[in-house]
Parts: structure tokens; C-alpha cells; sequence
């Protein structure tokens, strides 16, 4: 499967998809959190949280496959992405960090 991103929050755009019956894709935008101080000085906190990608994607037939690895068009700044659930029937993928504007595509290797 391959999914054309914008490096926005705009859905991605199928380009190409094999054996998958239904995807679908979730965006959640980042978080800052700023503390003041008594005197309203900032307090130094952990980094905020960065906007992170979900993608669920259901197989159009139950499919055996060692792995399932994220491939993007272009290598520099690519977000950290895992794939956090994966059976015969489907996948679950995450980003922690946006995905610029690219093709982001799924491919499995046979067990």
C-alpha cells in the first residue's frame, strides 16, 4: 500500500493498494505545555509532545507475513514509525513526529 502525505494534517491520498480492504487515518496535533513561574518566569519542562500519525489498515484476505515495514520516498526527516499491532488480517502503524510531504509505503516480507 502506498499513501501520498502533504506534510500537513490533511488525510493522506491512496496511490496504490494491494490486498487491503479498508484504511483509514488518524491525525493528532502537537502539544506544548508552558509553566510559569511565581514571578511569571517560564519554568524549564519536558519537550511538549509531537504531532503523531495513526494508520489502521484491514487486509482484503487474511495474508502470512514475517514483517510489515514502513518505507518512505525520502529518508531525511522521516518521523519514527512502528508498527504497533500486526495479525493476518491487519495492521497498525505510528508516527511519533509529523510525516512531511512524501510517499509513505507499506510493504511485508513473505514468512
Amino acid at each position: 500500500m502506498s499513501l501520498q502525505f502533504f506534510g500537513d494534517q490533511r488525510l493522506p491520498q491512496q496511490l496504490e493498494r494491494h490486498n487491503v480492504e479498508n484504511w483509514f487515518a488518524y491525525f493528532t496535533p502537537s502539544l506544548d505545555v508552558q509553566l510559569l513561574g511565581p514571578q511569571g518566569v517560564p519554568v524549564p519542562v519536558v519537550p511538549g509532545i509531537p504531532p503523531n500519525w495513526a494508520i489502521f489498515i484491514v487486509f482484503d484476505k487474511p495474508t502470512k507475513y514475517h514483517q510489515a515495514i514502513p518505507e518512505y520516498s525520502m529518508q531525511q526527516g522521516a518521523p519514527l514509525t512502528e508498527v504497533r499491532m500486526a495479525s493476518s488480517k491487519g495492521l497498525v502503524l505510528t508516527t511519533r513526529g509529523q510525516i512531511p510531504a512524501c510517499t509513505l509505503t507499506i510493504r511485508t516480507t513473505k514468512t
